[in-house]
């Protein structure tokens, strides 16, 4: 279902304007709470690997929050699961949407594709920024969304990215997903990775803690970005 035929009767539009919001339309449809759309940058291919079309679709969908802070524990994994499911359905469908227009367009489902890398994306096409956590935060949603994209040739508007960072500067201050984290997999410390500069997130700590304690989402509790960019202009 990722790809699939393409209508051979195209839909002609003098607009990438236009068609971007019927994107944006047909996403909030399907439930996603914020679609950003960016060009294709194979620089965020999995290796050895290449990414079809020139437009990104970013898109996110958010976790019920209440369902969240009751983190660990299995209402709160039952949500991810839940959210990842719903959301590589609309992934699926905004794809199968596009093709129906008579362009090609490739689904990256969120449990992965094996293509690209979500957050950078994400990134770029200004939904998003990057937490110390190492997830990608959104002003309304913080970390509690998980992230999906559909690429396409479909003509489209390209969003304005973060004006000033690629990730969330008010984690400089805010320790509380570090402090929180009982895997200790969260760094205290910016570092460079590959020329981007970021907190290092220690996978295999946090996924063996989670594995072994059947899920975590302590850091996703905890996480105050929601709070404060209701009341601070920092990224």
């Amino acid at each position: 279902r990722v790809e699939g035929d393409v209508n051979p009767i195209r839909l002609n539009s003098t607009s990438a304007a236009v068609f971007s919001g019927m994107v944006k339309e047909k996403a909030r449809e399907l439930g996603i709470a914020a679609t950003g759309i960016t060009e294709v940058n194979q620089d965020y291919a999995y290796k050895d690997k290449s990414i079809p079309g020139k437009y990104a679709i970013s898109l996110a969908m958010e976790m019920d929050k209440d369902k969240v802070n009751l983190a660990p524990g299995p209402e709160a994994e039952e949500e991810y699961w839940r959210v990842y499911y719903e959301l590589g359905e609309a992934n699926v469908k905004l794809a199968e949407f596009i093709r129906e227009m008579g362009y090609p367009a490739y689904a990256h489902h969120p449990l992965g594709t094996g293509r690209l890398l979500m957050i950078p994306f994400a990134i770029t096409s200004g939904i998003a920024l990057l937490g110390r956590l190492g997830l990608a935060m959104a002003p309304k949603m913080g970390p509690r969304m998980r992230l999906a994209c559909v690429t396409t040739d479909l003509p489209l508007a390209v969003d304005p990215a973060a004006p000033v960072s690629h990730r969330a500067e008010c984690c400089d201050q805010c320790l509380a997903c570090y402090k929180a984290c009982p895997a200790q997999a969260i760094a205290k410390e910016l570092t460079i990775e590959r020329g981007v500069e970021r907190y290092i997130l220690d996978w295999q700590r946090c996924r063996s803690y989670s594995n072994y304690h059947n899920g975590c989402g302590i850091c996703l509790k905890v996480c105050p970005y929601d709070k404060v960019m209701e009341k601070s202009s920092l990224g």
